[in-house]
């Protein structure tokens, strides 16, 4: 037992957080989303949430960003919390914690150019920096993008018009009500975007077309918020170990580019069958749906982690045993590269063989033909 705290320590002060692989170098910065009730609405002014924002930054600095955000006690301790450790305990395991930098510049200025939004939505017990790895990767290949803290009780802390807002076991919520309230969260940000950070985006920002990122419930989440305006008929869908559950009797099913991309405890069933039928909704034969899954990976494994509590987290399983943080971060990040230059340019036109190729290829993980799952299980 003594041995714990030094093995928690020792492990937060070793965390290294991957250089991103794309040609841009990646500021980020903390900012408030306004929330907006109506057109004119006077009971939406002084309300908003929290998000961060990773984008290509137009200079280089030694100054990095802090994993945490303020107040990083306050963070620390609910992350302890919610695997039901004691705040003290917390606290003291954790503290190390607000010394990690992340892989972005504080506040950098935002690199010339127009560039696509990519929106974030985080799992139960996610928050607004708990994916930075996977977020500063997607900046750094020229996309905006927003990570929302949900204020649906589904973050392990958020704040809300200043307001902290606690964690809340998915057994005592409504997740319809939730996942409408994520979606929301998800449209003020897309609304927000060219007036928030003091409209720094406001002249860079590239929304004829939008990329919807999620992983489990926040998959749900992006699944539901595909079908809505402003999502409708332009976003392509990301969805990282989707927990179906919550959506599968009302999401509204419109066809969307998609990738899914699964590891090996998220496939149990019913999820398995359920995401299977909810690719063939998605599915056109100009756009295929497409289901990969990291070889050896865990649920957890798609977060930042592996990176800052690997050991701790393998020893229940939340995270992998077998492969390293990095390994698993190159093969999503390299998954999610291809599926987003797909139908670009030259490639407006390639066929679902040759897709299904360039995905099988990307060492650690392996291509799933979902329909014939689909046939084995038909509802």
């Amino acid at each position: 037992v003594t041995g714990v705290p030094a093995v928690t320590w020792m492990s937060l002060l070793l965390t290294w957080f991957p250089k991103p692989s794309g040609p841009h170098p990646v500021g980020s910065c903390d900012v408030e989303v306004p929330i907006q009730d109506g057109v004119d609405s006077k009971s939406s002014v002084g309300r908003y949430f929290c998000a961060r924002i990773f984008y290509p930054a137009g200079s280089n600095s030694d100054l990095r960003d802090h994993w945490l955000p303020q107040p990083s006690s306050s963070y620390a301790k609910a992350m302890g919390c919610v695997y039901g450790l004691p705040p003290i305990l917390s606290h003291l395991l954790l503290f190390p914690a607000r010394f990690i930098l992340q892989r972005t510049l504080r506040h950098a200025e935002v690199a010339s150019g127009r560039w696509p939004v990519a929106l974030f939505s985080h799992g139960l017990c996610g928050t607004r920096f708990m994916y930075s790895t996977l977020c500063t990767e997607l900046a750094s290949h020229g996309y905006i993008v927003i990570a929302p803290e949900h204020t649906d009780g589904s973050a392990i802390l958020a704040f809300r018009d200043g307001n902290v807002v606690n964690y809340v076991p998915s057994s005592e919520a409504n997740l319809k009500k939730r996942t409408q309230h994520r979606i929301s969260e998800l449209r003020a940000c897309w609304d927000s975007i060219s007036v928030i950070a003091d409209a720094k985006f406001a002249r860079c920002v590239e929304t004829s077309a939008c990329v919807l990122v999620g992983h489990s419930f926040g998959a749900a989440t992006v699944l539901s918020a595909a079908s809505s305006e402003p999502f409708l008929n332009r976003s392509r869908l990301v969805i990282l170990d989707p927990w179906i559950g919550p959506v599968a009797d009302v999401w509204n099913p419109v066809a969307a580019p998609t990738l899914a991309i699964m590891t090996g405890s998220m496939l149990w069933e019913p999820n398995a069958s359920e995401l299977v039928h909810v690719l063939a909704e998605l599915d056109t034969p100009l756009q295929p749906a497409l289901l990969t899954e990291i070889i050896d990976a865990r649920h957890q494994d798609v977060s930042d982690v592996p990176f800052f509590l690997h050991v701790p987290m393998a020893v229940i399983t939340a995270s992998s045993q077998r492969r390293s943080g990095f390994s698993m971060w190159k093969t999503y990040a390299e998954l999610m590269r291809r599926f987003l230059q797909f139908d670009e340019g030259s490639r407006a036109c390639e066929s679902e063989a040759s897709k299904l190729s360039k995905l099988s290829a990307v060492p650690g993980a392996c291509v799933h033909r979902w329909r014939d799952w689909l046939y084995q299980n038909p509802q």
